[in-house]
């Protein structure tokens, strides 16, 4: 089973991004810049959209392009929906 939780480039944790997103308020290309995550060799980029997305910061399967798009789709809808929608 793939445990994926980390850049591998700069070695640090979704985790650990995740927390410096939500402190500086960054979206993917600040976080980037800020990091360095997603400038290396690019295998952690959709891992990092989703993880924005949806707050997850341990995967366990490959993600595509695909993959982001549809993710990021539902959190949006799913941040959109209010408790009376949801019933």
């Amino acid at each position: 089973m793939l445990h994926i939780d980390r850049c591998v480039c700069t070695d640090c944790t979704f985790e650990e991004l995740k927390e410096l997103a939500a402190k500086k308020n960054l979206d993917f290309r600040a976080l980037s810049r800020a990091s360095g995550c997603g400038m290396g060799c690019g295998l952690c980029t959709p891992y990092i959209k989703v993880m924005l997305a949806t707050g997850e910061t341990v995967f366990t399967e490959m993600l595509t392009e695909a993959d982001v798009a549809r993710e990021v789709r539902n959190a949006k809808s799913n941040s959109q929906r209010t408790p009376e929608s949801a019933t």
